[in-house]
């Protein structure tokens, strides 16, 4: 962006003055000091009268007199229609504007001259406009990327939440399908010791009955035989007594081995069914242990990580802002020293505006003066009393009252000089 300095000032000051309004055609009045005004002016200007008006774009103007009729004789800036008392005042034209009237009533009409101070003000105000819309947009962005940066950081958390859900969840179905499995294994080794128990108790009743019928048997056998050892001589019945005796014996022996071996088979089925009990709880132990550490170790895991992403989003989003926040205050410097720029060169603009007036017309009037004088002294050493004025007249000579002439039109300039100063100055 470039700054205004200035000497910028000066010299568009100067530009502006220098080619500033003229007229292409009609009978509309033009001044050297760029003004232009209706024809006639200050009297009364023409009917059914057309002047176009072309010059400096950029100049604004400023109204001296607008008196025009109503609705009628218009004037036309940028394409706005000017009538009665209400002149384009402050208005900077483009390239051309026009003056029309019609055939009846017209008035004492207007005078424009270019406020270039009024120009560079806009100037200034359109410099200030750009720099606040500029500011605006920097913030406008700012606080979008901001937005943005802060919804990718949600986003990226609110992944993370779910990654780290999703993963519980999944730990929870392993460790509730493994419970199953464990408990199923566990249903099945339960129910293997049952049937295995029962399976023993089964056949020590089996046992136990078939001893009992041995037992009956014997104890039939033994009366029978008994009976029949009844009528027997003493020696046999004793011998068949003492064979009772050792056959009963037997029974009785053989009774506690059988009852020793069921006693050996219990006590060996229980203790089996009690360490495979021990080893399946053992094995639903240290799987439970394995699935909570690993859950533990993943839940470490899923939070370090999402720390570690939010402190790296943390410091970009810092370092975005520390870089946004050092491009606003050097904005915020460049836009305070435009300003002051500006300001020390509107007030530096006027005197050098109305020191440059001043010497425009002392110039000119001495050139006006020195030409007039330059002509009498010539006419009078031919013998003729003429004054020439080629920038007060139209006409190449004039009788000898031109010289009066000449003088009251360059009073009348320095009297109008004036005239626009002070209402310069009072605006």
């Amino acid at each position: 962006m470039g700054h205004i300095t200035r000497a910028n000032v000066a010299a568009a000051s100067l530009a502006c003055m220098a080619t500033a309004w003229s007229v292409d055609s009609g009978y509309c009045v033009s001044f050297p000091d760029g003004c232009v005004a209706s024809s006639n002016y200050p009297d009364y200007y023409l009917d059914s009268d057309s002047c176009i008006m072309s010059g400096s774009v950029g100049c604004a103007m400023r109204i001296v007199d607008f008196a025009t009729e109503s609705g009628y004789d218009r004037l036309v800036v940028n394409g706005n229609v000017y009538s009665g008392t209400e002149g384009p005042e402050g208005v900077i034209p483009d390239h051309k504007f026009t003056w029309h009237t019609d055939f009846s009533d017209t008035s004492k009409g207007w005078k424009i001259c270019p406020d270039c101070s009024a120009s560079f003000v806009q100037q200034v105000n359109d410099e200030r406009d750009m720099l606040s819309r500029q500011i605006d947009n920097l913030r406008t962005h700012q606080g979008r990327y901001e937005q943005n940066l802060q919804e990718r950081l949600s986003g990226q958390i609110d992944d993370l939440r779910i990654n780290l859900g999703r993963s519980e969840q999944n730990l929870q179905d392993q460790i509730s399908d493994q419970q199953a499995a464990s408990l199923a294994k566990l249903s099945a080794t339960e129910e293997g010791l049952t049937n295995r128990v029962d399976g023993s108790e089964h056949s020590l009743r089996e046992q136990i009955s078939r001893l009992k019928v041995a037992v009956d048997s014997g104890n039939v056998v033994a009366r029978n035989a008994a009976r029949e050892t009844a009528s027997l001589p003493r020696d046999i019945q004793r011998n068949m007594t003492q064979q009772i005796h050792v056959l009963a014996g037997q029974q009785a022996a053989l009774a506690n081995h059988v009852r020793h071996d069921l006693r050996d088979m219990v006590i060996n089925a229980t203790q089996q069914s009690l360490a495979d009990s021990m080893e399946v709880r053992h094995n639903v132990n240290e799987t439970f242990m394995a699935l909570e550490q690993k859950e533990l170790k993943n839940r470490a895991v899923a939070t370090a990580g999402l720390k570690s992403t939010e402190r790296a989003v943390t410091a970009r989003m810092r370092d975005e802002v520390g870089i946004l926040a050092y491009q606003n205050s050097k904005d915020a410097a460049h836009l305070r020293h435009d300003v002051e720029a500006l300001a020390h060169q509107e007030q530096a603009a006027a005197p050098l505006q109305n020191s440059w007036f001043q010497g425009f017309v002392l110039c000119t009037c001495a050139a006006a003066l020195a030409l007039a004088v330059s002509s009498y002294l010539q006419g009078a050493h031919h013998g003729h009393a003429t004054i020439q004025m080629p920038l007060l007249s139209q006409s190449s000579s004039a009788p000898a009252s031109g010289m009066e002439d000449g003088a009251v039109h360059v009073d009348e300039s320095a009297v109008s000089y004036r005239n626009g100063q002070q209402q310069q100055q009072q605006q």
